[in-house]
């Protein structure tokens, strides 16, 4: 576990302000340099989604997806971080696990996932948007390969 990592999420409160993005960043890069993060670590880079869901950080966010990405394993955590507060990094992350073939976590399907946060009241209008958009993109995918597996065929 990185206390660094911990303590630069502990002091982000602005994300508009270069000097802690900087110092979120570089604690980011460590951590994932050293490879694996703990599930406080996790939680807590979820918690930045959660309290600033609007927001990418200028681009540190991206950081922040990518080294959760390389993260296996901690799936249910996210699951749990949008059903708690969807906003665009989190609600985003459930999307790229199901274009990468995840349907379930947990028995949970992500497409449900991303349909509650269609009605969640703390989910912003873009934030529905872009569920609607992903839940939509899901369903034209899901359909093309329903369509693929019975020969091209519509049945």
């Amino acid at each position: 576990m990185s206390q660094a990592l911990l303590e630069a999420i502990a002091r982000f409160a602005v994300p508009d302000d270069e000097a802690q993005l900087r110092m979120l960043d570089d604690a980011i890069q460590s951590a994932a340099r050293a490879g694996g993060l703990s599930s406080a670590e996790y939680q807590a880079l979820l918690g930045i989604f959660e309290r600033f869901p609007e927001s990418d950080g200028y681009g540190v966010f991206w950081a922040i997806v990518h080294c959760l990405e390389a993260c296996a394993g901690h799936e249910r955590l996210l699951v749990e971080s949008v059903a708690r507060a969807p906003g665009e990094f989190n609600v985003l992350m459930i999307n790229r696990l199901l274009n990468g073939g995840v349907t379930q976590v947990d028995g949970c399907s992500l497409v449900s996932v991303l349909k509650a946060v269609l009605d969640h009241p703390s989910a912003s209008i873009p934030t529905r948007e872009a569920a609607r958009s992903f839940v939509e993109h899901q369903e034209v995918a899901t359909r093309g390969a329903d369509a693929s597996t019975r020969g091209g065929r519509n049945a």
